[in-house]
This record gives C-alpha cells, sequence and structure tokens, in this order.
C-alpha cells in the first residue's frame, strides 16, 4: 500500500493522494489541505475609501471593510477591500482551477 506524502507538493502527488485515501482521516487531511488551496487563491486588494457611516458594496467575502488610524494625525479612515483571484496562487501553480478543487473536495466527501 502506499502511504500519502507528508508534503503535497506537485499536482501529481494530490491524484496519488486522492486516489489511495482509504480511511476517514486520510480523507479529511487532504480535505483540509485542499481548502487551504483555495483559501489562498484569493487576496483582497483596495477598491475604495468609505465614509464613516457608509455601508460595503456588497457582503463578506467578497467585500470587506478595514478601518486604519494614522498614529501622526489620530484620523482614522476606513477602507473597502474586495476580493480577487491571487493569479499566482500555488493551486493555480499546481495547474488547477477552484472549481476542480472544489470537486475532488465534493468527491472526497462523498
Amino acid at each position: 500500500m502506499i502511504n500519502t506524502p507528508k508534503m503535497l507538493q506537485t499536482k501529481q502527488d494530490i491524484d496519488n493522494a486522492i486516489a489511495n485515501a482509504g480511511t476517514a482521516i486520510e480523507k479529511a487531511k487532504i480535505i483540509d489541505f485542499l481548502n487551504g488551496l483555495i483559501e489562498s487563491a484569493y487576496q483582497y486588494d483596495f477598491d475604495r475609501n468609505l465614509g464613516d457611516t457608509e455601508s460595503p458594496d456588497g457582503a463578506e467575502p467578497d467585500y470587506i471593510v478595514v478601518e486604519n488610524t494614522d498614529m501622526k494625525t489620530n484620523v482614522t479612515t476606513r477602507q473597502q477591500l474586495k476580493r480577487a483571484e491571487n493569479t499566482t496562487a500555488r493551486l493555480f501553480n499546481l495547474g488547477y482551477q477552484v472549481a476542480d478543487v472544489q470537486s475532488l473536495i465534493i468527491s472526497l466527501e462523498a
């Protein structure tokens, strides 16, 4: 029997780990790894400044609001950040798309 490598570094490693995942614990570890790939495929980029009581343009996780206080002037600004794909993320470097990994997760959970 082939064991799952401790470090999944290539698409082939991941495919082999999925193919050889026999126990629920092995499947859960792979699912956690795949969820991590999906989470790291996104980043938040500055979109625009918001007024003091202005709501963001959408709900989380697509938009988040951060507050920054300038230490010299003690002025707080609210900024809206928009979720975007990080095209240099490991998921894409491995040759996957988000939908591919979501499909793998669904097949492991079945």
